[in-house]
C-alpha cells in the first residue's frame, strides 16, 4: 500500500478509500435488493474498474433500459484491456474493502460482502450536492449493483467481460 504522501493528488482524490467504499456499497446494497443474496467478494473487482475507469463510465446509462449484455455488446470496446485495469486497481480495491469493512459501510461475511451503509441525513446531502461527476459515479454504481443482481452469476459477469476467473 503506497503511503498518501506518495500519491499524487488526483489518485489520492479518485481512488480514496472512503469514497470507494461508498461507491461500492451502493452496489453492493442495489445487488442486494434484486437477488436477496450476499454480494460475491470477486465482483467488487468489476464493479470498482468499471467506475473507476472514466471511459468506460461514461458510457454505463444512467438507468436500467437495457441489460448488462445488452452493453456490453453495444460497447465491446469496454472488453479491450479490462483485466489489466482490474490488476492495475486491484490495490486500491483492496484499500476500498478494508476501509468499508473496518469503518462499518461493508460487512465480510461467508458468502461475500453486505452493505452497511446507512443514508444518513449527512450522506443523503453529499450525494445529492456533490458534484455531477460524484453523482455519476452513485448512479451508476446503483445501475451495476441492480445489473449484476439480475444476473446473479459471477461466473457469467466475468463471462461477459470475457474474463476467465
Amino acid at each position: 500500500m503506497l503511503n498518501w504522501e506518495k500519491r499524487s493528488k488526483e489518485i489520492a482524490y479518485l481512488v480514496n478509500p472512503a469514497f470507494c467504499s461508498t461507491v461500492l456499497a451502493i452496489a453492493v446494497d442495489e445487488y442486494y435488493k434484486k437477488s436477496t443474496k450476499d454480494f460475491p467478494f470477486t465482483l467488487a473487482y468489476i464493479v470498482l474498474p468499471l467506475l473507476l475507469h472514466k471511459p468506460t463510465r461514461i458510457k454505463i446509462p444512467t438507468t436500467a433500459h437495457s441489460t448488462f449484455s445488452t452493453w456490453l455488446e453495444n460497447y465491446p470496446v469496454v472488453r479491450i484491456d479490462y483485466y489489466k485495469n482490474i490488476l492495475e486497481l486491484k490495490t486500491y480495491i483492496n484499500e476500498a474493502i478494508l476501509f468499508g469493512s473496518n469503518n462499518g459501510v461493508l460487512k465480510i461475511v461467508d458468502d461475500g460482502i453486505k452493505s452497511n451503509l446507512k443514508l444518513n441525513a449527512k450522506l443523503r446531502a453529499f450525494m445529492n450536492e456533490e458534484s455531477i461527476e460524484i453523482k455519476d459515479f452513485f448512479t451508476k454504481s446503483s445501475l451495476l449493483g441492480k445489473w449484476f443482481g439480475n444476473l446473479d452469476s459471477p461466473s457469467l459477469i466475468y463471462s461477459l467481460l470475457e474474463i476467465i476467473p
